[in-house]
């Protein structure tokens, strides 16, 4: 649609220009669109061309019946003359027969030939005039195509700003429909979760569409603590953070620290089973440190928080009771 008012848009500045049979100027378009300039450009010049060849031929039509009514004039005015010397001539000619120095006969010559002179004066006559009606009406006929060039403009003018506040309407309303139906993230992020893929799913109200991780947001480690875990985990305490989306042998570990804990036993929908939510901030420096490190949202993590003084056998025992839990969560 947007194109359509841009379309529209530019036809009105062509026809307005077409209306008042000033030059397109590019310097008033509406608006700063080469491809459209050039395109109304052009059809405004073809339109132009057009008409001003049709006017150029009726003008060489009006011109050439214009030299016709002259040289039809000219003949006449030709015949006249002859006509006045055949007319001297019969004068003398009457005096010599009366004189009988020339017979009735000779008069009655002349008299034939004054007379398809004067015939011919008054067909040439005639053409002249018919030449110059037809040449008026051609001059007419031109002026009625440049009112109707005139004419046609102002009405295809009228009919597109007619159009334009109907099409802009429909924009406005087609734009709210599109509004209502596009959702929005209150900032850009990365998707991590949609739990409704169904095509015609019902969406309850209030319900979760998907979940987005801000861009701008440090990324961070949701972690679910067993119930009785809640006593001795709690927001300042330390953590260590492997990153076990890479491979086991170089999976690195960062520090990180408890930035929240939640306050009430949450439960999962699937089995029912409750946990704490907890999350861990991981150390900033210590990523700088490592560049070859990407972390991204729905990565898998394993975390350890730190909820005591703990002996040297706990730091030694620690990679075995991890690989024998991990080994009991596999079978």
């Amino acid at each position: 649609m947007e194109a359509e008012r841009r379309a529209l848009v530019f036809d009105i500045w062509r026809l307005e220009a077409e209306a008042q049979g000033t030059p397109l100027d590019a310097a008033n378009a509406p608006e700063a669109d080469p491809q459209r300039i050039a395109a109304q450009a052009g059809l405004h010049e073809a339109r132009l061309a057009l008409h001003q060849g049709q006017i150029a031929s009726m003008m060489r039509q009006a011109e050439h019946l214009s030299a016709q009514a002259r040289a039809n004039r000219a003949q006449a005015r030709a015949s006249e003359r002859q006509i006045e010397s055949w007319r001297q001539e019969l004068a003398n000619t009457e005096t010599l027969v009366e004189r009988g120095a020339a017979t009735p006969q000779k008069l009655r010559e002349l008299g034939r030939t004054i007379s398809v002179l004067e015939g011919e004066r008054d067909e040439y006559a005639a053409l002249a005039e018919a030449n110059e009606r037809d040449g008026a009406r051609v001059l007419a006929d031109i002026a009625t195509l440049r009112q109707q060039r005139v004419a046609e403009a102002n009405e295809m003018l009228a009919q597109s700003r007619r159009s334009l506040p109907a099409l802009e309407a429909q924009m406005r309303a087609t734009e709210d429909v599109l509004r209502r139906r596009t959702l929005r993230a209150p900032q850009d992020g990365l998707v991590v979760d949609i739990p409704i893929v169904t095509p015609g799913a019902v969406i309850g109200s209030g319900a979760g569409m998907m979940e987005v991780v801000p861009d701008t947001d440090a990324l961070v480690a949701q972690v679910r603590l067993p119930p009785e875990a809640i006593d001795t985990v709690h927001v300042g305490r330390k953590a260590r953070v492997r990153l076990t989306a890479y491979r086991r042998a170089v999976a690195p570990t960062i520090g990180g620290e408890v930035t929240y804990v939640s306050a009430d036993l949450l439960e999962e929908p699937r089995d029912g089973s409750r946990y704490f939510e907890a999350r861990v901030a991981l150390d900033a420096d210590a990523l700088e440190e490592q560049p070859e490190i990407a972390l991204t949202a729905g990565m898998p993590v394993e975390v350890a928080i730190q909820t005591g003084e703990r002996r040297a056998g706990d730091y030694l025992l620690e990679p075995i009771l991890r690989h024998l839990g991990r080994a009991m969560r596999d079978e």
